[in-house]
């Protein structure tokens, strides 16, 4: 896969929510530790801004950490990103005091005194509003020098999300093709099904191909996958084959439209080898272009 870039308007996008929520946390706190034990709506606010709080920062945990370590990350980032020494020390104790601080809040039966829970979320919001704002720039920083510098400025992130759906579609794809040829011809729905994920597959495809002819500075993307094979970037089986599904997509796409099922069957059966070698042509092709 390409690798994994840091999204910078997806970070400030969180960090902004985030930092809203600090506020209001902090809004609260500064009424006192005696208006906050004796009026129950403080404390149960303050336990709702930590939990959406905490969901917020877990999405900026797991972005982080698949950045750095170029791997997906879908649960408990905010404990793995305190475990690593990545942020301020400081800050890292902070983020997982709160994330234990969350799970306990959502444990059944499981009761924070008023008291207790003043100033120990006042610990961690005062570390917060202090510093996360400041860490998550430096680390951004730093992500950013590290990440590849592309001749061809492709972007990571709808690239990536095309070639998953290439890859999706194709194991929906493979599902139907593991039956029998005469079974497939004779059975509609898998004649139906073959063509949507076809289709999705198609138009997944396109996008990548037009998307890096015009950044190579190609005006027209009509012929897409012929162009990329003259240019060397695809050899001349994928762009027949590709070419074949782009040109024929109109008719696939409508299920009241004949087609030749034995053409169309031996092309699928073709289409999981050429596609996955051309979702790698591309990354070679991309990734070769590093300066």
């Amino acid at each position: 896969m390409i690798p994994k870039i840091v999204d910078t308007k997806f970070l400030n996008e969180k960090a902004a929510k985030a930092k809203t929520f600090i506020k209001k946390i902090k809004q609260i706190l500064s009424l006192g530790e005696e208006e906050f034990s004796k009026n129950p709506m403080y404390s149960d606010r303050t336990k709702y801004y930590l939990v959406v709080l905490t969901d917020e920062l877990e999405q900026i945990a797991c972005h982080i950490l698949e950045v750095y370590f170029q791997q997906k990350f879908n649960e408990k980032c905010l404990e793995k990103l305190a475990s690593e020494e990545i942020l301020d020390a400081k800050l890292s104790r902070s983020l997982y005091d709160l994330y234990k601080l969350k799970e306990t809040l959502l444990k059944e039966n499981m009761v924070y005194t008023p008291e207790n829970m003043y100033h120990t979320v006042s610990d961690i919001i005062s570390t917060l509003d202090k510093l996360l704002i400041l860490e998550l720039a430096q680390i951004l920083k730093e992500l950013k020098e590290k990440q590849p510098s592309l001749k061809v400025p492709v972007n990571f992130k709808k690239v990536n999300q095309h070639i998953s759906t290439i890859k999706s579609n194709l194991l929906k794809l493979d599902t139907f093709l593991k039956y029998p040829e005469e079974e497939f011809l004779n059975t509609p729905m898998f004649i139906d099904r073959s063509r949507y994920f076809i289709v999705v597959i198609t138009d997944s495809s396109l996008w990548i191909c037009r998307h890096l002819l015009r950044k190579l500075g190609e005006r027209k993307t009509d012929d897409c996958f012929y162009k990329l094979w003259e240019k060397n970037i695809i050899d001349k089986d994928t762009a027949d084959l590709l070419g074949y599904f782009a040109s024929n997509r109109e008719l696939f796409a409508n299920p009241t439209k004949n087609i030749n099922l034995k053409e169309f069957y031996t092309k699928l059966k073709l289409s999981k080898d050429i596609y996955i070698k051309f979702i790698k042509s591309i990354l070679k092709y991309v990734l070769e272009e590093i300066k």
